[in-house]
């Protein structure tokens, strides 16, 4: 293979280069490609206030609030919540500024910075939630109300993500992964 083809295909699936932005804010199921749904509005919205929900309801029942940060699961709570309001956001641009005729052919710095999210929160909840509930029998101690909200609902909303949205997969975006381990 020719070097400069191969780093090139290297490229294509390690980058967050894309030609339709409207992947980024429809169902993958939705007739109109180019047309964003008010259903998907919705339920980016709804995930999003959920999710902020989440974050205000652990940080008030938290005994040490300014301790809170500091554990993976709170950062990972937290990461998620960002890509779900940027990922809200993605829509609401669309409609605010559409194409003039129909079709985009550049990705804007909203959709690659949800995409990156994504790619870091959907692993990194999986993580989490196996970690945690594997431990947590290993302790033998019931879960508390929160444990399902932090350590559950992340993975549920993961999973969930990958078959409702029409976002690209590339094999190359697990190493995204890995820049939470940068500090």
């Amino acid at each position: 293979m020719d070097p400069a083809l191969k780093e090139q295909c290297w490229s294509l699936q390690l980058g967050l280069d894309h030609q339709n932005p409207y992947d980024f804010a429809i169902f993958p199921w939705q007739s109109k490609k180019c047309k964003v749904s008010g259903y998907y509005l919705i339920y980016r919205f709804v995930v999003a206030a959920l999710f902020i929900s989440i974050i205000v309801f652990g940080l008030s029942i938290s005994k040490h609030p300014n301790n809170w940060i500091i554990y993976f699961s709170h950062v990972g709570i937290l990461l998620q919540t960002l890509y779900l309001i940027i990922a809200a956001a993605i829509p609401v641009q669309l409609l605010l500024n559409p194409s003039k005729d129909g079709v985009e052919t550049q990705l804007s710095l909203l959709p690659r910075i949800s995409w990156f999210l994504y790619n870091v929160t959907n692993l990194m909840s999986l993580w989490i939630s196996a970690i945690f509930w594997a431990g947590i029998s290993v302790v033998e101690r019931e879960p508390k109300d929160t444990d399902f909200l932090t350590h559950g609902l992340n993975s549920i909303m993961s999973i969930c993500d990958v078959f409702i949205s029409k976002r690209p997969c590339r094999l190359l975006h697990f190493t995204h992964s890995w820049a939470i381990f940068v500090p």
